[in-house]
This record gives C-alpha cells, structure tokens and sequence, in this order.
C-alpha cells in the first residue's frame, strides 16, 4: 500500500483536488478516534462489530491491529510517502519512499513475529493496560497530525 502511494499518490490526490494538508487532517481524525476507543477499552466500533459477528477475525488482536494498521499503512504513513516521493520531479525522492516502506515492511514482521510470542504470554489485565497505553499513544498521535496539517495550512505570520 505504502509503495503504492508513493509512486501514485500525489497523482491521484491531485485528480481529486484534495491536498495533502486535508489528507493529513482526515486521517489524524480517524486515527486519534481509533486511540480514544482503545483508551475505552477497545470495545469494538460499529464498523468492526459487523465484521465480528460476520464471523471476522476473532483472536485477541485487539492491541495489534488497531497500532498496526493506522501506524504502518494508514493515513500518516501515506501522507508521509506520497510527501517524499513528492519533493521533487527526480527519482532519488521516489525510491527513498520505496525504500522506506521495504524497511518499515520487514522491521514490522520481525517486530509482530517475536510481539506475538510476548503477548501471549501476558495476562488479561496486562494486555487491557498496553491497550489504553496504545490508545494514549495513538490518540496524540493523531491529534498531532491535525494541528500539525493545520499550522502548515495557516498562511504565514
């Protein structure tokens, strides 16, 4: 996904009119109500109530999931690859994006081969306390997006 956005990102927001300020916006939205939902105790949303009892993944991957998907491949990450691959018309921005989303690829599969073993491991009261940590930690990562994709969109002083 990552390696997509970077080489047909900025083409495609730019056919929608969307810049990448508002992209960022958005996507610190969604990210920042995924942490206040894990803070809650990760009770799932209505959107992922209807993949549970559609027979969806069942297995404790409540603490993994939600960390994984907004934080690797999901609005911030995007934003980030289509922002380097945008720099400039050369190629060296593009490949440093693919190269960067390779990396991030391979580091997040070691890291959720040996995670797995680690949280299995754990209580249930443990597992609930990572999962308001990593709501804490997702919640402020979005809501940083925002005010950050909202300074850069104020005109300057």
């Amino acid at each position: 996904m990552l390696v997509g956005a970077a080489l047909f990102g900025r083409q495609l927001l730019q056919l929608m009119g969307i810049n990448l300020d508002a992209f960022s916006v958005v996507g610190g939205l969604i990210i920042f109500s995924m942490g206040v939902e894990m803070l809650y105790g990760g009770v799932p949303s209505k959107t992922q109530s209807s993949e549970i009892e559609a027979g969806g993944p069942q297995e404790d991957s409540g603490l993994i999931i939600p960390l994984a998907i907004p934080l690797l491949a999901g609005p911030g990450a995007i934003v980030t690859a289509i922002s380097i691959s945008s720099i400039n018309d050369s190629m060296e921005p593009l490949i440093a994006a693919v190269a960067g989303a390779v990396a991030v690829a391979l580091v997040a599969f070691a890291s959720f081969e040996w995670l797995g073993g680690v949280i299995s491991r754990l209580s249930p009261t443990s597992t609930a306390v990572l999962l308001r940590i990593g709501g804490l930690l997702l919640a402020t990562i979005g809501a940083q997006m925002v005010l950050g994709a909202s300074k850069s969109s104020l005109p300057p002083d």
